[in-house]
């Protein structure tokens, strides 16, 4: 969850500007050096296997506001409704 937070928020661009020596000061510069950085909510996320791993992840991006869309053979009917997902 962390590195789609990253790309989402272009945390790395920014560290990387900073580290650079650049100062960014301000919204607007922030908004400059960090351009193309969007909000999560409504965006679809696709899970391959919901397992541990991808359940927690899917738990935790949807409370970003994301919508879940998962594969898994495996896992039994009626599973997405008690999570709020789409198999």
């Amino acid at each position: 969850m962390s590195l789609i937070l990253n790309l989402y928020r272009r945390t790395y661009w920014l560290a990387k500007a900073v580290s650079e020596g650049k100062k960014v000061v301000g919204a607007e510069h922030v908004r400059e050096v960090a351009g193309g950085s969007k909000r999560m909510r409504g965006d679809v996320l696709g899970i391959i296997g919901m397992g541990r791993v991808g359940t927690a992840v899917a738990l935790r991006a949807r409370s970003f506001g994301m919508n879940i869309v998962f594969y898994d053979p495996f896992v039994p009917d009626g599973f997405e409704k008690a999570l709020g997902v789409e198999r």
